[in-house]
């Protein structure tokens, strides 16, 4: 009897300490930190004429490098000069699929919105002791940029009738990239803050791609990554979406990394365009 005792209670202890996936989650954050360690070098070099000469050959060459960087980064991240002297428009859609094959974007200025939002709304679950919801606005006042307001909350269910829960916020300025009929790609920077015991606040690098494959599905991919505390938070989704006019159901994986925590997710929700 008493081994018995002991093997379950030990089973208890164990059950208990691995459902804590986010308090684990928000003690990384908070015991991260961006302190460092700086090593002393006390070494001085010496110079000779071939030193002199490479350090003269970089000061010459230096502007010519900043400038081709600003160049390539201004082409990969706006726009090339080819974009921007060409004929080619596109025109933010009233919602994907309702013209033939336009996805966000079509290129009939008739069909065209001059201010949209989309909303989706997920229903996340992991497992039986982990759920959550994630919601995400994005208001679009312009083709080129968009307002994004992204909310996950997520409730862990513990043994002997405990709870846990965290609740995130990301606010990003996105600009759209690339927009065809058939593919959107957008990046952006922005800020999220973490509640729940957290209360910190980072700055949040994004990307989006939504690729419009054949009326009415489209697959739809994003990352975000937050450096807050001396560490990194990140969350990388992938799903697909089923579109009925101006609404879609979707369904996908939603993947978080707390400072090494790890807690995937699966998603189901609806969402539309207004």
């Amino acid at each position: 009897m008493k081994t018995i005792l002991i093997c379950l209670l030990t089973l208890f202890s164990l059950q208990f300490i691995q459902a804590q996936k986010l308090a684990k989650a928000k003690d990384n954050i908070n015991q991260s930190s961006s302190g460092y360690s700086d090593s002393d070098d006390d070494s001085v070099g010496s110079y000779d004429d071939d030193d002199s000469f490479g350090d003269e050959l970089l000061s010459e060459l230096a502007p010519v490098i900043v400038d081709a960087f600003i160049y390539i980064s201004y082409g990969v991240l706006v726009e090339t000069p080819a974009e921007y002297d060409g004929d080619f428009k596109s025109y933010l859609s009233r919602a994907p699929y309702l013209q033939d094959k336009a996805g966000d974007y079509t290129y009939d200025e008739e069909q065209a919105k001059n201010f949209r939002i989309d909303v989706h709304n997920a229903f996340l679950l992991d497992n039986a002791n982990i759920y959550g919801n994630n919601l995400n606005v994005k208001i679009r006042p312009l083709k080129r940029f968009s307002l994004e307001i992204d909310n996950t909350f997520l409730y862990e269910k513990l043994p002997f009738d405990g709870k846990d829960e965290l609740i995130m916020t990301s606010f990003m300025l996105n600009y759209q990239r690339l927009r065809l009929k058939q593919l959107t790609v957008s990046w952006g920077l922005g800020a999220t803050y973490i509640g729940s015991g957290v209360n910190k606040t980072g700055f949040t690098i994004g990307t989006d791609a939504e690729l419009f494959v054949k009326k009415p599905v489209s697959i739809q991919v994003g990352f975000k990554n937050t450096f807050i505390n001396g560490t990194s938070v990140n969350k990388f989704n992938v799903g697909m979406k089923y579109h009925r006019k101006k609404f879609f159901l979707g369904a996908g994986y939603y993947s978080y990394n707390f400072a090494g925590q790890h807690i995937p997710t699966a998603g189901i929700g609806i969402g539309g365009y207004f």
